[in-house]
């Protein structure tokens, strides 16, 4: 299952929720999509399982990607991956249309535990978080991502702010249109920055809006929706 269509080149606009508070006010305030997490001092937990079946409930309202990350670190272990494939079974019979997923090893993506993780939760739209602002070779990455049946990536181009990267951005994004991958910019994105991030060519930004659990602030949601609502410059 994928989220469906926007009007044509309409970039998306994805909210990270930390709570089912701030799902509702992301989907009030105009997001597009949802990555629903926990844990912010983490970056980004799996929701506790009670969360996540009450967030298939507004499934009718927006599509929901929950983050399957069981601990604050981008190499895991056997347990984490065992973890891991319970859980993106749990998201797809939930019925949610994607994940979100992020597994490193030396500065690559860990492919061992990908390739375990990525068969379960079959149907899944997934994306590789940004954990990839690590990986060393990133237009490499990207092929071999796609090739797995990732499909996006979410990243600032470089460790920082997706704004102050935009070169690596701009190589990305032309980079991932090759390799079959939607590329996503995600770090500090604001109504402030959210024009010049789309101007590297990315059609899809990710932002926290200065939420943390139950603080998402729906002005900067509105702001973000509207510079995704304007004709590209």
């Amino acid at each position: 299952m994928t989220d469906g269509p926007l009007p044509p080149g309409r970039p998306l606009l994805e909210i990270c929720a930390f709570s089912l508070a701030d799902a509702d006010v992301a989907i009030s305030a105009g997001a597009d999509r949802i990555e629903l997490c926990r844990a912010p001092e983490a970056d980004g937990l799996t929701a506790a399982e009670d969360d996540l079946i009450a967030a298939a409930a507004l499934l009718d309202r927006i599509p929901i990607h929950p983050i399957v990350r069981p601990r604050a670190s981008f190499e895991v272990t056997t347990g984490d991956i065992d973890y891991m494939c319970r859980t993106m079974d749990l998201v797809a019979e939930l019925g949610f249309p994607g994940a979100v997923v992020g597994m490193l090893v030396d500065n690559e993506p860990d492919w061992s535990a990908l390739a375990e993780v990525l068969p379960h939760g079959v149907g899944l739209d997934v994306t590789f978080h940004r954990a990839f602002d690590l990986v060393a070779d990133q237009p490499q990455a990207l092929t071999g991502l796609a090739e797995l049946g990732v499909r996006r990536v979410l990243t600032s181009g470089r460790p920082g702010r997706a704004a102050d990267n935009p070169d690596s951005l701009a190589a990305l994004a032309s980079a991932a249109a090759e390799a079959g991958v939607v590329l996503m910019a995600g770090g500090g994105v604001d109504g402030g920055n959210a024009a010049a991030v789309l101007k590297t060519g990315v059609r899809e930004l990710h932002a926290s809006a200065g939420g943390s659990a139950g603080n998402l602030r729906a002005a900067e949601v509105r702001a973000l929706a509207e510079v995704c609502r304007q004709p590209p410059t």
